[in-house]
């Protein structure tokens, strides 16, 4: 795909905001950061910074949008419909990757009193694709157990709580256990 000037600016903007929102949120809590702290890290002006979001919370939706969009791109998690359980595997993987990677600042939203607006955030941006993908699935495996939107909710949850709970204990749960033991609750609902 090819860019003009144009769009290179903006991902280059959205780019530096989003890598600063991170980078905040190493040493912050998310209720603590400023959209002026985010645009000074960024080298951006305020109002270039509403130019392309209408607040910090639109800006954690899109940072979390591009994460998933780039480990799609990457091949980091792929989706076959005639083995959707991987796709799962993968997603949780990354994800304790992605914890691992950035404890400080998943720690921090762990602490913060938005803790419950940001998780919320996330699973609105992940819904839809988990649910796009169950229904996807349900056309393989029609005795799912589940509507795909309930279980896209459960996986929701088994991953985003599995993950904190592996961050808390992975001095004494390896990473490929946590992955063992998803997969067998995997196998479980999806039969």
């Amino acid at each position: 795909m090819t860019y003009n000037g144009s769009d290179l600016r903006v991902r280059k903007t959205r780019a530096a905001l989003t890598q600063a929102l991170m980078d905040l949120m190493q040493k912050k809590s998310f209720d603590s950061i400023t959209v002026i702290e985010i645009c000074d890290k960024a080298q951006t002006r305020k109002a270039t910074f509403y130019n392309h979001f209408s607040d910090k919370n639109d800006l954690f939706a899109y940072m979390v949008r591009e994460l998933m969009r780039t480990s799609e791109e990457e091949g980091v998690v792929s989706y076959d419909p005639e083995d959707p359980k991987e796709y799962y595997i993968g997603i949780y993987r990354y994800l304790l990757d992605f914890f691992d990677e950035n404890e400080k600042m998943v720690r921090k939203i762990m602490e913060s009193s938005v803790r419950g607006p940001i998780m919320d955030l996330l699973y609105e941006q992940m819904e839809e694709e988990l649910t796009e993908k169950l229904t996807d699935a349900k056309k393989n495996y029609p005795d799912l157990i589940s509507s795909p939107e309930l279980l896209s909710m459960f996986y929701f949850g088994a991953m985003t709580q599995g993950a904190q709970w592996w961050l808390k204990n992975k001095n004494t749960v390896s990473k490929e256990a946590v992955l063992k033991q998803f997969s067998a609750v995997l196998d479980r609902v999806v039969g």
